[in-house]
């Protein structure tokens, strides 16, 4: 016979049922647990997760914190406070929890990238993506950090980086359309539509049968031919006027 009568057992599925929205039943083994261990440092880290997702951050705060205190080699609690800090802009409490982290949980890739978005929050641009990278490095796979800092790079209104950044990606994935599709829109963004094109026709080499690259390639055309046409009416024009020019002249 298995004996329920376990603060962890309840903890687990508070955490469980949070996850599920189920917060009644999230409720009902957050007290079991408590009544059974009251300083057991899972039920505050549960208890924090479940009143951050409630919406009622201070106490979420204040139950993480009291995890740590009580079971400062957790990891979660600080990882899920941090979270809190940063969603909340409160960028100096964050940097502070996070470092504290990076020294207790050296190994620990989240923590890095934790470290890049609050430095990007905070308008740190050029730290984000020096971090970013740094997370890259221990995390080679995830290649989505790529659109990241080029994201940061558009911000900056860097677009040679941004374009850098997006080739860096679609070269160590070459099957992607992804990184080829967001270097396009870049450039539309700046009105390049004969830079834009080379992208969405390498992304066509890729995927021949894609109607909405088909679709983007041919968006870009009308620009181009539009803007050709606009640039041929002033010659016509000044060729007109040179003509008649000529041919009124006295002799």
């Amino acid at each position: 016979n298995q004996n329920y009568d376990m603060p962890d057992l309840y903890t687990l599925l508070a955490d469980i049922y949070t996850k599920l929205g189920n917060y009644n039943k999230s409720t009902q083994y957050l007290a079991k647990a408590e009544s059974l261990y009251p300083y057991n440092s899972d039920v505050f880290l549960v208890r924090g997760k479940y009143l951050a997702k409630r919406g009622d951050t201070l106490s979420a705060i204040n139950n993480l914190k009291r995890a740590i205190n009580l079971q400062p080699n957790t990891f979660e609690s600080y990882d899920n406070l941090i979270k809190i800090y940063n969603k909340t802009h409160a960028v100096d409490s964050a940097l502070l929890y996070n470092e504290l982290a990076i020294g207790r949980f050296p190994k620990k890739k989240e923590i890095v990238f934790n470290k890049a978005q609050i430095l990007e929050n905070v308008g740190a641009a050029d730290s984000a993506i020096k971090v970013y990278h740094r997370y890259l490095k221990l995390e080679p796979t995830k290649l989505d950090i790529l659109g990241r800092i080029a994201n940061i790079y558009i911000r900056k209104k860097n677009t040679y980086g941004a374009i850098k950044t997006y080739e860096q990606w679609a070269t160590a994935e070459p099957e992607s359309i992804v990184p080829l599709k967001k270097a396009a829109a870049c450039l539309e963004s700046q009105k390049n539509y004969s830079g834009a094109k080379k992208f969405i026709e390498r992304a066509l080499r890729l995927e021949p049968d894609n109607e909405n690259l088909a679709a983007i390639l041919n968006a870009y055309n009308y620009h181009l031919d539009a803007a050709r046409r606009a640039q041929e009416i002033p010659r016509d024009y000044y060729r007109s006027n040179t003509e008649k020019t000529v041919e009124e002249a006295p002799v």
